[in-house]
């Protein structure tokens, strides 16, 4: 597909692939907490009517009306996007809507699966979440195997975003696995997080919060030979309300200051080195929003977002010494707008526009070479000097036409259109290689790489997609999806890129009770910016990246290359499940899922001029390694979930076990194995292999109105390599294993972490509605102060062979306040 013919699809479709919630949702059941079939529900000019499970879906949003003969009428307003539990009264006892983040009704609507994750504002603000970062705490219930190359997927209002950062004063609802198997979405719902943002206020409001955070409070890192002097500081203050006109604002002033220290665990000639370095972060955002909304439910908004960050002392830790620090600052601007369009009862479109501008500079402390002895220490200066400038521009849209309980949604986007400026001399000076003390010692480095040439590159990335789903249901207890998705990336060769998707999921019983559900779907990954760009500058002209690796009789020097492989396809994961949901009390819901993963064409990179036995000489000398990028991975994953949800007692949230295992011969496109002859032993457990994993999130009710947020999480530890620690194969790397081990072959330590909010909200007397209340908290993050040992050595020729060189964080309390009015 030519790059017209893509834009001229963008175009006619107007649409998005992430495209924004458009619909407002939820279930209305009677006092007794039963569904009410057949109830009348209009929002602005549609109507239509509850089905079996009591559940109904209309397109839009504003004034909701709810009617049913027997029960008292329903009035109020929906937002699209959210939940809604609406309680229709009887006789003389007044209606009662709620926006839930529960299932109290298993049913087989697409978006109902038990397996999906709804937290609305009001249930974050009593959770644990470390800093305010929801984006953080959310990313906690994704599926590692799902993300694909990118990470986290985060959509905002429909809109992916390349910084994953919003303040929690904007955030109305995150949603985790909804709809898993939607073509409107690049990635599977186990890999994405969605975060409806605040909709226009009527009134004014405005909300002050401050987080404080202090090592006098904190437990000793259980590397660290003293306890880090650490503080951190955050509060953020919002304020919206009404112009005039329909038109309502938004203003949200976010500031971080946190003063924390690097843990160094290293072995120098002289000793170990054990000590703490200050690495401080700060950071300012500032967001202003206008909002517009129109009776007929149509609205737009415009965004401007300002960010800056200042961050110092980076690198050191583990085996990295202080000496390797180095500071970056970045500051970016961003202009976003936004429109949803309800042109009929049936018709609804939405488009959004973001420009961003973003730059980043760093640069290293020290100027001197950098020395890396293999899990030992690493000392010198840490050799980064660069400047990138950035300037994106996304576009996003769909249209979504309604009949009755049926819907069908198309769209097509652009969701990162990117233009580089970089200015990079990182290496310039040179590095050094060591397998050992001793050799570091003796003066015997087994590589020395130094970069040459010209640092500046200019280039652009671009990414764009097209989808067309339609959701149907078929009986009162039958709803199907069908759906097929096309996405597509700059400068790769592959465009048979088409990713149909399939969901099924059926009520054997008309009464709400148990719903079986299935689905298949096949999700395209992309490579990002990053891998083009190292093509383009490692290309032995622009810039000459010399290797020099010692052999017996001679030293050898020739640049390394980095190439796109000629037959480069898009990686793709087929994603299927099988499972059954049921309703097992009153507000418990249970589910039992198998999930399969199937990783076909991943990326991965191989040298393709290895040094060959017996001497080691490379087949072309005039170039050294040359990394050649190809879509030849596989993958294999299997699953079998058990999850809760709903009030057990005074606890109301969400329980998860997964028993599973991940196989694959990739560690990433970044990943090149030690033999790159031989990749038969690169078939082993995934870097991201868990075989137990246990988690919770929510809520419990006590005394004297205190709630108490609950996150749990139990898991088996992930593989490590065991390495030699030498370059016997001259490629100047030490990574080779010993004979006959294949990768992944050791087992990594357990984690286990509670984490605990306390927080109580009060309304001072004199306020009878409400209107305004501060509320206190205090958190505890790994309350049990349990050591969660990371980066464990397996290198036979380091001084920590079999130690860990890095924890998590140790014990953390965070003391806040937050003023609403």
């Amino acid at each position: 597909m030519t790059r017209a013919t893509m834009m001229t699809l963008v175009v006619c479709l107007c649409a998005a692939a992430q495209s924004p919630v458009t619909e407002a949702r939820g279930v209305v059941v009677d006092p007794s907490g039963a569904p009410v079939e057949g109830a009348n529900v209009i929002l602005g000019r549609s109507h239509g009517r509850t089905d079996a499970h009591g559940r109904f879906r209309l397109p839009g949003g504003g004034e909701l009306k709810v009617a049913k003969k027997g029960f008292q009428g329903y009035r109020g307003d929906a937002r699209p996007g959210l939940e809604m539990r609406i309680v229709l009264a009887v006789e003389t006892v007044r209606a009662e809507m709620t926006v839930s983040d529960q299932l109290e009704q298993v049913s087989p609507d697409p978006e109902a699966g038990v397996g999906g994750v709804t937290i609305q504002s009001s249930k974050l603000r009593q959770l644990p979440i470390e800093g305010n970062d929801v984006i953080a705490a959310a990313a906690r219930l994704l599926d590692v195997g799902s993300l694909g190359e990118g990470g986290t997927t985060v959509i905002v209002d429909g809109v992916p975003q390349r910084s994953a950062k919003i303040p929690s004063a904007l955030v109305q609802e995150v949603r985790v696995n909804q709809n898993p198997y939607s073509a409107e979405f690049q990635r599977p719902g186990s890999g994405r997080i969605e975060i409806a943002t605040k909709g226009a206020a009527r009134e004014y409001h405005g909300e002050v919060t401050y987080l404080f955070r202090d090592s006098a409070l904190n437990a000793r890192n259980p590397l660290a030979a003293s306890k880090p002097d650490e503080q951190r500081r955050e509060v953020e203050a919002s304020l919206s309300g009404p112009l005039h006109g329909g038109l309502a604002f938004f203003v949200d002033v976010e500031r971080e200051d946190d003063l924390q220290q690097a843990v160094v665990l290293a072995r120098i000639p002289s000793g170990e080195v054990r000590e703490n370095f200050q690495a401080p972060e700060k950071s300012t955002d500032v967001i202003v929003r206008l909002l517009k909304k129109h009776k007929s439910g149509s609205a737009w908004s415009v965004r401007y977002d300002f960010e800056t960050e200042k961050n110092k002392g980076l690198g050191p830790g583990g085996v990295r010494l202080p000496e390797t620090a180095y500071d970056e600052t970045g500051a970016g601007h961003e202009l976003g707008w936004q429109h949803l369009g309800v042109w009929s009862p049936k018709l609804t479109s939405e488009l959004a526009v973001e420009v961003e501008r973003q730059e980043t500079i760093a640069q290293s402390r020290n100027p001197v070479p950098s020395i890396v002895v293999q899990d030992a220490f690493t000392g010198g200066g840490a050799q980064r000097s660069s400047v990138q400038r950035e300037t994106s521009a996304s576009f996003v849209g769909a249209v979504t036409w309604f009949s009755g309980p049926h819907r069908i949604r198309a769209g097509a986007s652009v969701p990162n259109w990117q233009h580089y400026d970089v200015i990079d001399r990182s290496n310039f000076g040179g590095t050094y290689s060591y397998a050992n003390l001793t050799d570091y010692t003796a003066n015997r480095p087994f590589s020395y790489v130094v970069q040459q040439g010209d640092p500046q590159l200019r280039y652009r990335h671009a990414e764009a997609g097209a989808f067309l789903q339609g959701d149907a249901r078929i009986k009162p207890n039958l709803s199907l999806g069908l759906g097929v998705r096309y996405d597509w990336q700059r400068r790769t060769g592959d465009r048979n890129n088409f990713a149909p998707r399939v969901s099924i999921a059926w009520a054997p019983t008309k009464a709400p009770g148990t719903v079986l559900r299935t689905g298949f779907g096949i999700f395209h990954d992309r490579s990002g910016a990053g891998p083009i760009a190292a093509s383009l500058r490692f290309d032995g002209v622009r810039v000459y990246e010399a290797l020099v690796t010692a052999g017996s009789e001679s030293t050898r020097v020739a640049s390394n290359v980095v190439r796109l492989g000629s037959d480069l396809q898009t990686p793709y994961i087929m994603h299927f499940s099988l499972g059954v949901e049921r309703q097992i009390a009153k507000r418990i819901a249970a589910a039992l899922t198998y999930v399969g993963l199937r990783g076909v064409a991943l990326y991965r990179s191989r040298d393709a001029n290895p040094p060959l036995p017996p001497d080691y000489l490379r087949p072309n000398p005039a170039v050294a390694t040359v990394r050649l990028i190809e879509s030849t991975g596989r993958m294999v994953s299997n699953a079998l979930e058990v999850k809760f949800r709903g009030q057990i007692g005074r606890f109301d949230g969400d329980l998860r076990y997964a028993f599973g295992k991940a196989y694959n011969n990739t560690g990433g496109i970044g990943w090149m194995p030690p033999n790159s002859l031989d990749f038969i032993r690169e078939w082993s457990r995934a870097d991201f292999d868990r075989r137990h994993r246990f988690r919770v999130l929510g809520t419990v009710r006590s005394a004297f109105g205190v709630r108490i947020g609950i996150g749990v999480e139990a898991a088996s530890g992930t593989p490590y390599n065991l390495t030699i620690g030498r370059d016997t194969n001259r490629d100047g790397v030490a990574r080779e294993r010993p004979e006959g081990v294949g990768r992944n072959t050791l087992q990594g330590p357990n984690r286990f972490e509670v984490d605990i909010r306390l927080s109580r909200e009060f309304a001072p007397k004199g306020n009878p509605d409400g209107s305004w209340s501060f509320t206190v908290m205090a958190d505890a993050f790994n309350m049990l102060n349990r050591a969660n040992y990371t980066d464990v050595v397996g290198n036979l020729s380091s001084p920590f062979f079999g130690r860990p060189t890095g924890a998590s964080s140790p014990r953390r309390l965070q003391l806040g306040i937050q003023l609403r009015f």
